[in-house]
């Protein structure tokens, strides 16, 4: 469409975005859009930080490389002095001045030098080079000349499309350095950031499906998995059965033909006929893979016959299955059944005449490819895999009509916005644009797949004028980060959906197993073997055997004490595991279970000063001895068996004793782990040696060896070669003297990692002897392997070896599927394109016939430069497009699935003629423009397979991590537990005494300060944006995720380096001296190896990685061959094909998904997408890390029992640990009781008040200090006893749980940790069964010490109360002698003026301690003492009230907390309630008398009540310790007794506490 008005399409695309509506249409894609909205918070925040870094790599490309994409070669005419440009283009950093001198470009528009780059290209003599803006490529938007250019070319670097062409022509115009900035963006961006977008789909769908508990993408619960019923063993249908009548003439008729279905239905029922229908189904594969445009006449019509004889056969099958169907129904009921009889009738039709020769028929062979798919269900691997990546297959179907959908609605949008703007590509050229709706479709197909993406940007900005070419970049930026990140990240939603398990599934099988693994497992079945079958070989051990019979009676024997305890207990030798078992991460962490039998059995080796476990509960002496009979019994004969078992010598030489034996074994060390390994300074020399021999062979460049040969520098290699190869031989021989080689349990041969090096040493020693010629170059290749030994002795980069070991399996399934699906399109792709997408180089004949001789060619590029070139009937790109045959067509699917080169196959095939012979033509409008569904099918459907290799390796890490067995909860709180693993204990930072630096610390130590915003936004430098990380929540977390994934990102990339750099040398070796090609040339090759590393870093990319393997399979007359390899420089068909198919399969989908694997992994726990139910806060982690390095100032880990009540005291947030809200604590209180008051100190204002009765009462105390008391009973009142007692329990059982870890050193921060991490998760949810029955056991344990601690410290408080009651009748007997006139001062001075009365409490006299050691005074009791009416029981206070509750944190009880309203600053007291008849400690008072006149106070006791003296008097009469208690007042305190929380667990021991006290 042509718009007369350039700017009104930006209006016309924004009203096609009405359809946009229609992706809720369906209920599935209606699911999938509402996901993605709940992943879109963490989505912008992805994409924020990916901005970030892209504009930090941009910052960095405009200081570095600003104007380098202008600078082009001229050539100077030497008469006229015109300069013209180099044709091809050639980038430069300078020219020649003359002869020697070299200049920096010069600038044509400032008219000046730039500094000279002597890394770059330089310009030869004649020729200038010069820096115009106009030599800028692709319509000059490729350059770093400013901030907005420069982020465009790195976020197209980063999306690894044409990123190598600009490194290449940076590396010219600037250095060989800025291949460094190139492959820095590709490593941190491509390669680990934009991971993340993956990991925030994943993460968001795992979200929603753990909170509604359906699928993310159905929106329904799972269903049986889509392939369950094909395991035809595992269904028996019931035959139906009849009585067999035999005077019935029917039935009688009737009995043969019930037999003949009765044996039908046997065999198709039975697995044998399942597998035999796959096996024909296999031989016509094959025999379909036959099929090829170069096969003759007659292996054609056998094809054809050979297909229709299996088109009856399949259908003779679906009979049969028909007839052994139990009922028609049950036939009907399979939905394969059905499939499989569309097929049968669909291939029979199309085997007619009429069909069979027409033009069609070649299409509509896809129905004979359909029948493929029953291999992939009768491989039982390849089922299981689909079975557990698919599911029911709904919502696969789903994400795939997702894309589908969604590109079918953004075409018309692409439409409007470019349509017909274009007009600078012609109609016939191969280039994709959007003037019609399927052509927009394409371009759309094309962005998802990111091949040539950057062609079709560049096209779109060229063709919008102005600014508009602004928005046209944005557009299609962002359209294309949508497809290629967010529909790719769909693709790995939802196989990892479909790998999880149901939590109940979870659980039933953690059963299984736990069960399971407590049965014995029996002998080790190849010790067995290797005893039963090479017993003859071993030396009988040296302890003889004991004839008793034959021994002499009198015999004696001196035997000394030990001997005899050994004799007669028994010598228990320590149980270990294996050592063979390397002690890697992998091992640690491949079963839960397995570490949990490991504890039962009681063989967890641990060292002496091994760190005790975090977890006091799972670590717990008790729990170590096993009462199982069974174990005891297994572990019995286990130790048995070992004693018995004979010894061996060494090679059947050196016996355990010998000397030369110890000798090897000191020398050699032990081959635990790597850590064990790297102490030993022999393994030390060794891997020096190693690393030795690597530099030799990357010295050793074939282009090198050309020119040292027969030269001292040549020998003198050989000869170090040599000499390590002996080294590495003697170094075996020392190893397999200690250890011995095959039989003993510790031999070398047995450990995978000595297999290796002895698999690695006898390959090199061998090239040794190869000779020279082909076979000694093949050979040499394996002195790569040398880098392989290097593993050994680093653990990370072993536990990720061992970890791809065990995913190898998986990974070959993934395979084998994937190369189902590509035979499958390979077959149908010769069927209807073999040999009609050959074409001549010349496009002005019409066909083969007219192909040949010569015709002038045009191959300049910036100007007409035509030479003769020879006509040539060929495939194009060098035999890369074609479908020729089976074998052909495979590989070029095999690269097309990579994306790379899919877009020239496509137009290809869209130029296909009808009949071959004719040359093709591209035309829009012909019908061969619809081979482009074959091709948008393939690239969907075969993205979608290889994504399985993401969803298999990221399973089988969490496999050998146990995180698959684990439900949601437990997965949750494993994710707490490294949550909280996070803060560590470290040193307070002190405030510096120095009023100068006093100040600085205070400006800095806020991160959040007003000081670190300000520096915030002052930074300019490019290095300290990363600062930035610190203000923007966001952005910290997202750096943290990072940081997480930091120790398991280095090890992959050390084994991706170390993948690397053994392929570069087999690469470097067999094609260091090949020819140049189309994609490879001065920086592109394996000259050298700096130069192979970079080649293979852009092969993993998968930038035209196909060319490259092509160029490197020239053979002659296209290169110059010679018997001598270092004087030949052609290819290697072979090895090119097998070498680079497995360097991009292996670094390509193995190691780039295992950064995938590792983002993901870490981004759900580091987003807190799963720990978010928690609600933990990084505020919350910081207050305990502070609460911590305040009681533990110096960051020891460890604080004393008498500091663990201030830190809880600390805890804030989610981790604080209160019994009362702060609107209750003494301070908050305090405020409260001034309200309403004068603000006058009563000690000033008010007057002494009198004494009438001698006693004052708590209301004129209350009065006296200033005391709302009606304002802070109305605030006690709102507390609810029920939930202060929940709070209570749970704060004393974590108190007594915490003191309970302490050690010697004192109480860790790890088990502190460990224990306030269960206070946020429900233990039968979040612990599998051994630590949920430990932490069961040990709350019973805690629950029983927490009622006993509650008994004694009732007792405890009992008795305090009578001895505080017997100091108040010994001061009353002291006021009565008084009055006597008897001199004698009491021992409890009880002083009841307002200053001892204060909060501030009251101390005990200073002669206190001289009381208690003067005589006994006997009581005197006074018998005319005046008795007042008794009181009715409403205004009498009860014992209760004169109680004394000890304070719970005191040596007496638990029952108290620090702030709470009875204590002030944390310090303990008695409190007494004054004037009230309520239980102590309640905040309701009993009538309204109480409630006007109580007061709690703080302080020491006073006798002080509103009663009379008469009546308290009476009362300690009657309460002294040396008379007998009324029965009322002990009636009245039991009553009260029973009213409290203690009644109901303490009722026996109060009756019986309480006997004896009345007996007393």
């Amino acid at each position: 469409m042509v718009h007369h008005y350039p700017y009104c399409s930006l209006f016309k695309a924004l009203s096609a975005l009405r359809p946009l509506r229609l992706l809720s249409i369906f209920r599935g894609t209606a699911t999938i859009l509402r996901s993605l909205l709940v992943s879109w918070d963490m989505l912008k925040d992805v994409i924020g930080f990916v901005l970030f870094f892209t504009l930090l790599f941009a910052l960095i490309g405009l200081i570095s490389f600003k104007g380098v994409f202008s600078r082009r070669c001229y050539a100077i005419n030497n008469i006229s002095g015109e300069q013209t440009i180099v044709d091809p283009p050639l980038y430069c950093s300078g020219y020649y001045n003359n002869e020697s001198t070299i200049m920096g470009a010069f600038n044509v528009k400032t008219q000046a030098h730039s500094y000279p780059g002597y890394g770059g290209y330089i310009c030869t003599n004649n020729q200038i080079c010069l820096e115009d803006q106009a030599n800028n490529p692709d319509f000059g938007f490729v350059n770093y000349d400013n901030i907005l250019y420069a982020s465009l070319a790195v976020y197209t670097a980063m999306s690894l499309e044409l990123w190598t062409e600009f490194m290449y022509q940076n590396q010219d115009a600037d250095s060989n350095g800025a291949a460094l900035f190139y492959c820095l963006v590709v490593y941190v961006i491509s390669f680990l950031l934009i991971f993340l977008i993956f990991a925030v789909i994943t993460s968001g769908f795992s979200r929603v499906r753990a909170a509604n508990r359906v699928s993310a993408f159905t929106g329904k619960k799972k269903k049986t998995r889509m392939l369950r019923s094909v395991q035809v063993d595992d269904e028996q249908d019931d035959l139906i059965w009849q009585y067999d009548d035999p005077e019935n003439p029917d039935l009688r008729g009737n009995g043969t033909r019930m037999n003949i279905k009765r044996l039908i239905i046997k065999m198709v029922k039975s697995p044998k006929f399942f597998y035999f229908g796959g096996l024909l189904v296999l031989l016509d594969t094959a025999f379909m893979c036959v099929r090829s445009v170069h096969a003759s006449e007659e292996t054609l019509e056998m094809l054809d016959n050979v297909e229709t004889a299996f088109t009856f056969i399949f259908a003779l099958e679906i009979v049969l299955r028909m007839i052994g169907a139990p009922g028609w129904m049950q036939f009907w009921a399979s939905g394969r059944n059905k499939f499989d009889l569309f097929l049968v009738i669909v291939t029979c039709v199309i085997q007619l005449p009429m069909i069979q020769d027409s033009h069609a028929y070649k299409y509509l062979t896809i129905f004979q490819c359909f029948r493929q798919y029953r291999l992939f269900i009768c491989i039982p691997r390849v089922r299981n895999l689909l079975s557990s990546a698919l599911g029911n297959g709904e919502s696969v179907i789903y994400v795939v009509a997702f894309l589908l959908l969604c590109t079918a609605l953004c075409a018309p949008i692409f439409m409007q916005l470019f349509g017909g703007d274009f007009g600078f590509i012609g109609q016939d050229e191969s280039e994709l644009r959007c003037d019609t709706f399927w052509e927009s479709y394409l371009t759309l197909i094309m962005l998802y797949t990111s091949e040539t993406w950057t062609d079709f940007l560049y096209n779109a900005m060229h063709s919008q004028p102005h600014f508009s070419s602004f928005y046209a970049a944005v557009i299609t930026s962002f359209y294309f980060a949508f497809a290629r990140y967010v529909m790719a990240g769909l693709y790995i939603a939802v196989i990892l959906e479909n790998f999880e398990l149901d939590d109940e599934e979870i659980k039933q099988y953690q059963i299984r197993q736990f069960i399971q693994r407590r049965v014995s497992n029996g002998d080790d079945r190849l010790q067995s073997f290797v005893n039963k079958t090479l017993g003859s070989l071993y030396v009988k051990s040296d302890k003889s055997v004991v004839q008793i019979p034959r021994l002499p009676t009198s015999l004696t024997a001196t035997m000394d004490r030990n001997a005899l305890v050994d004799l007669l207990v028994g010598h228990q030798e320590p149980i270990y595991l294996d050592e063979n078992i390397p002690t890697t991460k992998s091992k640690k962490t491949s079963s839960l279970f397995n570490r949990l039998i490991f504890r039962l059995r009681g063989v967890k080796k641990q060292k002496p000063d091994e760190k005790r476990h975090t977890d006091p509960l799972l670590d717990d002496d008790d729990d170590d001895n096993v009462d199982d009979y069974e174990l005891v019994v297994e572990e019995e004969n286990r130790r048995a068996k070992q004693a018995d078992m004979p010894t061996l010598k060494s090679l059947l030489i050196f016996s355990s004793s010998s000397k030369i034996r110890h000798w090897c074994k000191i020398l050699a060390g032990s081959t635990v782990d790597g850590r064990t390994e790297r102490r030993n300074l022999f393994n030390w020399f060794i891997m020096a040696c190693v690393v030795v021999s690597i530099l030799l062979v990357i010295m050793d460049e074939p282009s090198a060896r050309q020119t040292r040969q027969d030269t001292y520098m040549e020998s003198t290699a050989n000869a170090v070669d040599v000499g390590l190869s002996i080294i590495f031989v003697v170094e075996i021989i020392i190893r397999i003297i200690a250890d011995g080689f095959i039989l003993p349990p510790n031999a070398y041969l047995r450990n995978s990692w000595n297999r290796l090096d002895f698999v690695v040493v006898a390959l090199n020693f061998g090239t040794i002897f190869a000779g020279d010629g082909d076979f000694a170059r093949a050979l040499s290749t394996v002195r790569s392997l040398r880098v392989l030994r290097l593993i050994r002795y680093f653990g990370g980069v072993r536990d990720v070896f061992v970890d791809l070991f065990h995913a190898f399996p998986f990974m070959m399934d993934a395979l084998l599927l994937v190369f189902l699906v590509m035979v499958f399109f390979s077959i149908y792709g010769v069927n209807i394109l073999g040999g009609r997408m050959v074409s001549c180089n010349d496009a002005d004949v019409s066909g083969r016939a007219e192909c040949v001789g010569e015709f002038s060619n045009d191959v300049g590029t910036d100007g007409p430069i035509e030479i003769l070139q020879p006509r040539v009937w060929a495939i194009p790109e060098g035999g890369l497009f074609s479908y020729d045959d089976f074998p052909i067509a495979l590989a070029q699917l095999f690269s097309l699935s990579s994306t790379e080169g899919w877009i020239d196959s496509l137009f290809f095939a869209m130029s296909a003629p009808t009949d071959a012979d004719i040359q093709p033509q591209f035309d829009w409008t012909s019908s061969s423009i619809y081979h482009s569904i074959y091709y948008v099918v393939f690239m969907v459907i075969s993205h979608g397979t290889l994504q399985l290799f993401v969803g298999v390796i990221i399973e089988k890490f969490k496999q050998r991590a146990g995180i698959t067995t684990m439900t949601t909860g437990q997965r949750q709180y494993a994710d707490l537990q490294r949550q909280l693993a996070e803060i560590k204990p470290t040193p307070k930072a002190q405030r510096p005494k120095s009023k100068i630096r006093s100040f600085c610390y205070g400006l800095v130590a806020n991160k959040r300060g007003p000081f670190n915003k300000l520096m915030m936004t002052r930074y300019c430098l490019v290095l300290a944006a990363f600062r930035l990380g610190e203000g923007i929540d966001s952005l910290q977390t997202l750096y943290h995720t990072i940081l997480l994934s930091l120790p398991n990102i280095v090890r992959v990339t050390a084994v991706f380096i170390l993948v690397m750099c053994l392929f570069a040398m087999v690469f470097m070796e067999l094609f260091g001296l090949t020819k140049y090609g189309l994609e490879t040339g001065t920086h592109a090759n394996f000259r050298d190896y700096g130069n192979a590393l970079l080649l293979l870093v852009r092969i993993t990319t998968g930038e035209a990685w196909n060319v490259v393997m092509m160029d490197n399979t020239v053979q002659p007359p296209n290169c110059v061959y010679s018997d001598d390899y270092l004087y030949t420089d052609c290819g290697s068909p072979g090895w090119a094909y097998f070498l680079f198919n497995l360097y991009y399969l292996i670094c390509t989908h193995i190691f780039l998904n295992l950064f995938t694997a590792t983002v993901i992994a870490n981004f759900e726990y580091a987003y807190e997408t799963r720990s978010r139910f928690t609600r933990l806060t990084k505020d919350d982690l910081r207050s305990f890390k502070y609460a911590w390095s305040v009681v533990d100032p110096a960051g020891t880990g460890y604080i004393q029992k008498e500091n663990v009540a201030k830190f809880l005291r600390l805890l804030d947030g989610r981790l604080k640990m209160t019994i009362y809200d702060d609107n209750y604590s003494v301070k908050h209180l305090q405020t409260i009781s001034k309200k309403g008051i004068s603000t006058a100190s009563p000690r000033t204002t008010e007057k002494p008040i009198e004494k009438t009765s001698g006693y004052t009462t708590g209301t004129d105390i209350a009065a006296r200090m200033g005391f709302n008391v009606q304002a802070v009973n109305k605030r006690l009142s709102k507390l609810d006893p029920e939930i202060l007692r929940g709070r209570r329990r749970e704060y004393n059982l974590y108190y007594l749980e915490i003191i309970d870890a302490a050690t010697s050193k004192g109480i860790s921060f790890e088990d502190v940790r460990t224990i306030m991490s269960y206070r946020f998760v429900d233990i039968e949810d979040a612990l599998t069964i051994v630590p949920l029955i430990k932490r069961l056991e040990k709350l019973d344990r805690l629950h029983k010490a927490y009622a006993a601690e509650k008994a004694r410290g009732l007792f405890l408080m009992m008795a305090q109360r009578k001895r505080y009651l017997h100091d108040l009748w010994q001061k009353k007997n002291d006021d009565e002698m008084h009055k006597l006139g008897v001199d004698t001062r009491s021992g409890l001075q009880l002083d009841t003026s307002p200053a001892t009365l204060s909060p501030k409490g009251a101390t005990l006299s200073s002669s206190a301690e001289k009381w208690k050691h003067r005589s006994s005074v006997p009581t005197i009791i006074i018998q005319d003492a005046p008795l007042s009416p008794r009181p009715s029981s409403d205004c009498i206070p009860s014992p209760a009230s004169l109680t004394v509750p000890v304070s719970p944190m005191s040596n007496y009880s638990f029952e108290n907390q620090y702030g709470s309203p009875f204590t002030t600053n944390g310090i303990d007291s008695l409190n007494v309630a004054i004037g009230t008849v309520s239980p102590q400690g309640s905040p309701y008072p009993g009538n309204e008398q109480e409630e006007n006149n109580s007061i709690f106070l703080n302080g020491a006791l006073s006798p002080n009540t509103p009663y009379s003296p008469t009546i308290i008097r009476q009362n300690w009469r009657v309460i002294d310790g040396n008379s007998n208690m009324s029965p009322e007042l002990a009636e009245s305190l039991m009553d009260s007794l029973q009213r409290s929380h203690w009644s109901g667990k303490l009722s026996f021991s109060l009756h019986v506490f309480f006997f004896f006290l009345l007996q007393s």
